[in-house]
């Protein structure tokens, strides 16, 4: 940052103390803005954000197994998409928490065969997860059907 920027800085020093201090936002005044701030251009939600990231995630990976599997009706390739999706979030969270070992999924990228390494930490998520999440084989008490679809070679 230039001499410019941090000029800016001190000539909004009173503005910035008076919203971000600890006696303002005791006060009240971080709360007003945020309000104000809320539907400003360049501004956004963290959760709208991360739902605009898996759209993008969603578009790409459909148009990816559509290519693959041509024969999918629209109905499969939605499950498909929304279910390893969906997986790949809970699997990254459980990283996160110290439940998975930390870059597992990253590594899947180094992969030849992404795909293949995914499916098979989905696979290994499948003994360790009880939440049909993860249900790729039937089993005697599960309700639901098991996924074959979504792991197809």
């Amino acid at each position: 940052m230039g001499l410019y920027g941090y000029r800016d800085y001190i000539e909004k020093w009173d503005e910035i103390r008076g919203t971000f201090s600890k006696d303002a936002i005791l006060k009240g005044s971080f709360d007003q803005y945020a309000e104000g701030v809320k539907g400003k251009r360049g501004t956004t939600t963290v959760d709208k954000a991360f739902l605009a990231e898996i759209e993008g995630w969603r578009e790409v990976l459909a148009k990816s197994i559509a290519l693959r599997n041509p024969s999918l009706s629209v109905r499969e390739l939605n499950y498909s998409v929304q279910m390893t999706i969906d997986r790949i979030i809970f699997l990254r969270i459980c990283e996160d928490r110290g439940i998975e070992p930390y870059g597992q999924l990253r590594g899947a990228l180094e992969n030849e065969n992404v795909y293949a390494e995914i499916g098979r930490l989905f696979w290994i998520a499948d003994t360790r997860y009880n939440s049909g999440l993860f249900h790729f084989k039937a089993e005697k008490r599960q309700t639901s059907h098991a996924d074959g679809l979504t792991l197809k070679d």
